[in-house]
């Protein structure tokens, strides 16, 4: 004790740092390393204040230049796309002859808006079923037969685009007759390219398919219950007639499936 300076200022000094400290806890973190980052955060600030003037300049000549580069890519864009509108349009045209929609005139408008992530183009699919009409957007005019027709013939064009699955729900709505042959195996033809799941009520499509599953839905202690079965052999000939409008067992309906059945397998064979 006798060792020890006694020195009033000294302590006074540090009970009013360690007091400042306790008031910066408070305010500004629990830990004398918050306090620190905190303090780092206000400089920081305040540094962007003192030079706002140079860094919104930098800015503005940043903006400047991403706004002339991205001009220049959706200038591009624009081009690619209206170059490739022509032969895309052609190519559904061709689809849609297949399918007994010969006289169709089918365009890709091509309007300009505000760039965004896809460019600086409004695209809309216009259509003209009926020779001397002018086309008018798809999505306006189209009945349902055609739209499923027009469907099929536009995902024909794209499934070379790396599509591993289409999925056609009731794409045969409003088709029948040759027609339905047609569409069937247009599907088929996809089908080399691309997994097709195709929900149908024609036994024209049906009869293509690789795998052929029914659906039945009944009500079980008041709810509703799918049931999905995979049919195999006499089960799908059974199926086909019953969709051929013969009852599962009518002995012409029947022959009927299986001629179906033979065909599709016959052409399948053919274009492997």
């Amino acid at each position: 004790m006798d060792e020890v300076e006694a020195n009033p200022d000294r302590l006074e000094r540090v009970e009013e740092r360690l007091d400042m400290i306790r008031t910066l806890k408070r305010k500004y973190g629990d830990t004398i390393e918050d306090i620190i980052n905190y303090a780092g955060d206000l400089a920081g600030k305040i540094d962007n204040l003192t030079y706002a003037e140079e860094r919104s300049g930098s800015l503005e000549s940043k903006i400047e230049d991403l706004q002339s580069r991205l001009n220049g890519i959706c200038t591009e864009l624009t081009g690619l796309r209206k170059e490739s509108a022509a032969k895309f349009e052609k190519a559904v045209e061709a689809e849609l002859a297949d399918l007994a929609m010969g006289k169709t005139k089918f365009k890709v408008s091509i309007e300009p808006c505000q760039p965004g992530p896809k460019g600086a183009d409004t695209l809309e699919f216009m259509i003209s079923p009926n020779p001397g009409e002018p086309v008018k957007p798809l999505s306006k005019i189209a009945s349902g037969g055609e739209m499923s027709r027009i469907m099929l013939a536009l995902k024909s064009v794209t499934a070379g685009a790396s599509v591993p699955t289409l999925v056609f729900d009731e794409i045969d709505s409003g088709i029948g007759g040759r027609t339905a042959q047609v569409l069937g195996d247009k599907i088929a033809s996809l089908a080399r390219d691309c997994q097709i799941l195709c929900v149908t009520h024609l036994p024209q499509v049906a009869s293509k398919a690789d795998r052929h599953f029914s659906i039945d839905k009944s009500v079980e202690n008041g709810r509703s219950k799918i049931k999905l079965s995979a049919l195999e052999d006499e089960e799908r000939v059974r199926e086909l007639a019953r969709m051929l409008g013969g009852g599962e067992s009518s002995v012409t309906a029947a022959q009927h499936a299986r001629e179906m059945l033979t065909l599709a397998n016959q052409r399948d064979n053919k274009t492997r």
